[in-house]
């Protein structure tokens, strides 16, 4: 009776039972009904002894599998190292797979105790040889910058209680916090973090390979740990729990900042509505019965072709009325969207250090994929490429009907007041150039018009 048992738990697990019970009672019972023996045998069946030795043996021989050596638990770790560890780190994933190889090659598991100790071995294997990979990936720059953020944010934390400082300088804790309310303070703070971890200049390739979840378990043991614990660690774990967390917190900045200027948008949206309707309510007073005005003043007109409006029209539909016709188009039609639109503009332009803001798309699309970001650059640089030729053809074309100069050296001096011009800065040239330019526009526009006037 025992040896039918152990023979068809191993025919389905590929592995001995570990104690006398842990084959279920069902399973006893209906193998001693198939093979016509009491189950009530399998209790006496000696659990210690040379038979069951002996039935091992050759169960295992039949089958085709051998006694595990040191040698097969060295291959499964360095197996496990090369095929599972960078996906998965869960324990009784781990305990199954292993199971599942040492039966693919046909050797009989250990005790579970050393298939633990197994597991254990290959995931502290793993992490030194994925620490010590991730610092050979990183360049020195990359490598001086954390320790300089990192000696920072320890001065902060230890001389101003983890506060961020006059400078601008941000701490630990204040790099691991979620953006507060929606507002122009909550953008500007998430800024200044993606902007401190940009600078640390992280490879894109750093971690191409590791799945999220992988890098997620080290951001949060990062996370929870305390700086003064971090910085004792040797140099490959430091530096990949530094990068992983930098790395996973710049994802997490990006989208929050998106998040962040959406619902800004949404909440001006709103606003402007809102005050737009309380003028509406405060100014309206809603016609009733319009298709009946209509078809009244379309009679009259009808009927009274060559009358004047006040003796045709007025008498049908009073004056009062068709004022109110009017302001409730105005507030309802497109005139209703168009001044919603004119307050969410004003909005903008109202918002505090608006003309500050540093958030270049080119950086937010970075997060979306190199050959995004690369794609995004060339489209941009494109633009400015086709305006400047544009530009610089138009004006030569024009100046060269007022004057005659050597076009050569009119490009010449187009491109080179270009450049000097560009040293204003690009937000200076917005606020400042772009604005006068419209004006002077404005003003020749007004100028055309007044010539074209007739005159007494």
């Amino acid at each position: 009776m025992g040896f039918a048992v152990l023979f068809k738990f191993f025919q389905y697990e590929a592995r001995f039972p570990t104690y006398k019970f842990e084959v279920p009672k069902a399973v006893i019972q209906y193998i001693a009904k198939q093979i016509e023996t009491p189950a009530e045998l399998y209790a006496q069946y000696d659990w210690a002894g040379r038979s069951i030795t002996y039935h091992r043996t050759q169960i295992r021989e039949f089958f085709g599998f051998r006694e595990d050596t040191i040698q097969d638990a060295e291959e499964v770790i360095d197996w496990l190292c090369k095929n599972v560890l960078f996906q998965d780190h869960d324990f009784e994933h781990l305990v199954e797979i292993v199971y599942r190889r040492f039966r693919e090659i046909k050797v009989v598991p250990p005790t579970p105790d050393r298939i633990e100790r197994l597991i254990r071995a290959a995931i502290r294997t793993y992490e030194e040889q994925f620490f010590q990979a991730t610092l050979g990936k990183m360049p020195t720059s990359s490598l001086s910058k954390l320790d300089s953020l990192v000696e920072r944010i320890a001065f902060l934390d230890e001389e101003q209680g983890g506060s961020s400082s006059d400078e601008g300088l941000l701490s630990f804790q204040e790099l691991k916090s979620d953006p507060g309310k929606p507002g122009v303070e909550s953008v500007l703070r998430e800024v200044s973090k993606l902007r401190t971890i940009r600078n640390l200049e992280l490879p894109d390739d750093l971690f191409r390979d590791i799945p999220l979840k992988v890098l997620t378990t080290d951001r949060q043991r990062t996370a929870t740990e305390d700086l003064r614990e971090l910085r004792r660690h040797p140099d490959p774990i430091r530096y990949t729990l530094l990068a992983a967390f930098f790395r996973l917190r710049s994802m997490e900045i990006t989208d929050n900042l998106i998040e962040l200027l959406i619902q800004i948008v949404h909440r001006i949206g709103v606003r402007a509505e809102r005050k737009v309707e309380k003028e509406i309510l405060n100014d309206l007073r809603k016609v009733s019965n319009k298709y009946g005005i209509l078809f009244n003043m379309a009679q009259s007109a009808i009927n009274n072709p060559d009358g004047v409006i006040r003796d045709v029209i007025f008498p049908v539909v009073n004056e009062q009325t068709l004022r109110d016709l009017i302001k409730e188009f105005k507030h309802t039609g497109p005139a209703y969207r168009e001044k919603i639109h004119t307050i969410i503009r004003a909005s903008y332009g109202s918002q505090p250090e608006i003309l500050q803001y540093d958030i270049p798309m080119a950086e937010i699309i970075r997060d979306f994929g190199r050959y995004f970001h690369v794609l995004f650059l060339l489209v941009i640089y494109g633009e400015i490429f086709t305006t400047l030729i544009g530009n610089v053809f138009g004006i030569s074309r024009q100046i060269q009907s007022l004057y005659n100069l050597p076009k050569s050296w009119l490009v010449l001096g187009i491109l080179l007041a270009s450049f000097l011009i560009s040293q204003a800065g690009f937000t200076s040239l917005l606020t400042y150039l772009y604005p006068l330019f419209g004006y002077m526009g404005l003003i020749l526009l007004i100028f055309l018009a007044v010539q074209r006037m007739p005159r007494d």
